[in-house]
Formats: structure tokens, sequence, C-alpha cells
């Protein structure tokens, strides 16, 4: 049987971990889809560009170096930078 890590304190808190979990999408919940619907959506809506659906599902587990790199070349009107189109199709996610 392996050892088991050790004990880690969080000292802002006083609590001991043994595990962290990190949420890679799919872990918890499968967020891609939704944030995929959400960027279609913004690009619509404020920037009139129709995504087509191969370009949409593109998108589905990659980066958004990939995903921003990719709509430029579709999409050469694509008006924000990859950090604005980030949080446009952030905020309207939620």
């Amino acid at each position: 049987m392996a050892a088991l890590a050790a004990t880690v304190t969080c000292y802002v808190n006083g609590v001991s971990l043994r595990a962290v979990l990190f949420d890679l999408d799919g872990t918890l919940v499968d967020s891609e889809r939704q944030y995929a619907e959400a960027m279609v959506a913004i690009l619509a809506r404020d920037a009139g560009i129709v995504v087509s659906p191969a370009d949409r599902a593109f998108g589905i587990g990659r980066s958004w170096f990939a995903i921003y790199e990719y709509l430029r070349g579709q999409y050469p009107a694509l008006p924000w930078a990859r950090d604005e189109l980030i949080a446009r199709t952030a905020a309207e996610s939620r």
C-alpha cells in the first residue's frame, strides 16, 4: 500500500488538508458547452458574427489561446482581443 501524502495546514483558517481537487472542465461540472453557447450568443448579439456549427464545436476541449486564434482566422471582423472575448463570455454564461 502506498504511503499517504503529508497533511498540509492552511494557516489562514487552521484547516488541515489531505487532498486538493482541481476542477478541469468536466471534472465536477461540464461547463464547456455552456461557455461555447455563451460565446456564440455574444458574438451574434454584440458583434453580428454568426458562428457555424463546426466553429462552435472547435472550441470544445481547447484552450482560449487556440479558440481565439481560430476565431480570428475564421472571422477577421472579430472586434475584441482575447481577454475581452473571455470576459464577455464569462459574463454571458452567468
